[in-house]
């Protein structure tokens, strides 16, 4: 299906998209871009199969204005074998206040984040995230665990944990990053076997941006960190572990830092 630059999809209902190896589904633009999908408040879930959705900017018309150029609000999703490649809205696909299993995704070639989770519950499983210029996995608000990832050029966070998340992340690589696990604002993430090398600033960190919210943790056990500086940094404040390894805690100004991203 080919849609024209100002059109998008709205469904008030499940989405069922079951595309098959041999008969895969594509949803693209006729020119340089289309604006996207927008599934909100099914009863029911919604589920896409072998579906490439491509290049989209970001459903904008009238009031209606979303950060996703997918984005499926209080709607059940489960999203397998799909791509969401070229997207140039904020977000690839964004989740909110829903709950969701996306296993066999490929990202690609995203300008912002690749997948934004608001207040939802789930898991990532055995996906691909690559040439993302934001978050790979942003979580706010929301329980999910990660397992059996790859994430590869990533310019800001493969793994953003805040609001008071719950991430449970298994069995991962990151390289070519910015930083690889970030957990912050009153989030809990527990790490396991995740590869990182290759970071630009810190292969994984605790912090409070947001006085509001009690101190974040993250607890690392047998990772491989790949780095000739010092990889972990911990705000004063939070907590983090490597290997049952207190990381000391230190001053942090998180603008500093993330001049251009301060509200991530």
């Amino acid at each position: 299906i080919r849609f024209s630059k100002n059109a998008y999809l709205a469904v008030k209902g499940p989405i069922m998209a079951r595309g098959t190896v041999g008969e895969p589904i594509e949803l693209e633009p006729i020119g340089s871009g289309w604006k996207g999908i927008y599934c909100f408040r099914a009863l029911e879930e919604s589920r896409l199969q072998h579906t490439t959705i491509k290049q989209t900017t970001g459903v904008v018309d009238g009031a209606l204005s979303l950060t996703g150029g997918v984005t499926f609000y209080r709607s059940d999703v489960v999203i397998e074998n799909c791509s969401f490649i070229g997207c140039r809205a904020e977000d690839a696909l964004n989740i909110v206040h829903s709950n969701f299993e996306i296993n066999k995704v490929i990202v690609r070639d995203a300008i912002s984040d690749a997948i934004d989770f608001d207040f939802s519950n789930g898991k990532v499983t055995d996906s691909i995230f690559s040439q993302i210029r934001g978050d790979a996995l942003d979580f706010s608000g929301s329980t999910a665990r990660v397992a059996g990832v790859k994430f590869t050029n990533i310019g800001d966070k493969a793994l953003s944990v805040g609001e008071q998340s719950v991430i449970f992340a298994r069995n991962c690589d990151a390289s070519n990053i910015g930083v690889g696990i970030a957990s912050k604002d009153g989030s809990k993430t527990i790490c396991i076997k995740f590869a990182i090398n290759k970071f630009s600033l810190y292969a994984a960190m605790a912090y409070n941006k947001k006085d509001f919210y009690k101190s974040a943790s993250l607890d690392i056990w047998d990772s491989k960190i790949s780095s000739l500086s010092e990889p972990f940094f911990c705000e004063n404040g939070a907590f983090m572990s490597v290997d049952k390894k207190v990381v000391p805690p230190r001053p942090l100004d998180v603008r500093a830092i993330y001049p251009r991203r301060a509200k991530k």
